[in-house]
């Protein structure tokens, strides 16, 4: 790959978009990131928010050894992506992706953004916003407040309380982080086999402060047939708005 913007030149700020599963959810033997969405391939509407972000000098798109050939070829078939500079191997979990993701830039950037490629609504506001909320915090996160009522359920079938649900929010990407101090909290979960289903959960278990910045309920993940039928919506209302 090739790539350019200050990322090159090491600092700045760097982008990790995590497209290391196979979306075996969604079903169709057809990796999810790369069908077309109104007819654009998911990852290409997803990592295109953060080529045209001005705020982004590097992306680094972490994806399945099985599927790199493709994802390769869908690069290099939109000459556009100047920024992406690499294609890091997906691991088994999440956070083994975003790890070998941290590991692929060129060199070090200042500060990374941390992003599911399966969120293709992202918006430029997002990301600088969560930028912005990084700086006097050990990490900044978009989310979503809950709109139901919370309940934490006991073996799974009955409650045990309820949550005061102002008190509640749906964490979303993207996630933005000092690069250093990150990819440090990865090394030590790897040491000390911490799992975790995003970034900020790594900056919590280490007793660090994570900011909130208000995302969108259209900043879907799309994960599962039914979530497709929302996205092609909110695609095609986007194509309508010109967005």
């Amino acid at each position: 790959m090739t790539g350019g913007g200050k990322g090159s030149g090491g600092g700045g700020i760097g982008a990790v978009i995590v497209a290391g599963g196979i979306g075996k959810r969604m079903g169709g033997g057809r990796n999810k990131l790369l069908r077309e969405l109104s007819g654009i391939p998911v990852i290409r509407r997803t990592v295109g928010v953060f080529e045209a972000s001005p705020e982004v000098d590097e992306i680094v798109v972490a994806v399945a050894e099985a599927w790199r050939d493709e994802f390769a070829a869908l690069f290099a078939a939109t000459p556009e992506f100047r920024k992406v500079t690499a294609l890091a191997p997906g691991g088994a979990r999440r956070q083994d992706s975003v790890f070998s993701g941290l590991n692929g830039f060129r060199r070090p950037p200042e500060r990374v953004l941390i992003h599911d490629g399966d969120r293709p609504f992202v918006t430029p506001e997002m990301i600088e916003n969560v930028l912005s909320a990084v700086g006097g915090a050990d990490g900044a996160i978009v989310a979503v407040s809950a709109r139901d009522t919370v309940k934490i359920c006991e073996n799974g079938d009955s409650i045990a309380r309820t949550v005061d649900r102002r008190e509640v929010r749906l964490a979303q990407t993207p996630q933005a982080f000092r690069f250093e101090k990150i990819r440090e909290l990865h090394l030590r979960a790897r040491r000390e086999g911490w799992e975790v289903t995003d970034d900020a959960s790594l900056v919590e278990k280490a007793g660090g402060k994570v900011r909130l910045v208000e995302g969108d309920s259209y900043n879907i993940k799309i994960a599962e047939p039914r979530d497709w039928e929302l996205a092609e919506f909110i695609a095609g209302r986007r194509a309508q708005r010109n967005e």
